[in-house]
């Protein structure tokens, strides 16, 4: 079944209060960041990879019925 929520950006300020907002409504959520997260909530998991890459991404697309992009570059 494909109800899981991909948050791309979910170390961030907007991405790590959406992650926890939608686990908190019972819907699990995959957590996309650059690096390793550690998430108290059971119903996030956390994936790391480069996003200029969206080939690493193609395995959990498929466990994901919506995709939430609040990712940015953190370099001016």
């Amino acid at each position: 079944m494909n109800d899981s929520v991909l948050v791309f950006g979910a170390s961030g300020f907007i991405g790590r209060h959406l992650a926890l907002a939608i686990a908190a409504t019972g819907r699990p959520v995959i957590a996309a960041s650059r690096l390793p997260l550690q998430f108290s909530h059971r119903l996030i998991k956390n994936v790391t990879g480069n996003f200029d890459d969206p080939a690493q991404f193609l395995a959990v697309l498929a466990e994901c019925g919506d995709v939430i992009h609040a990712a940015s570059s953190s370099t001016p």
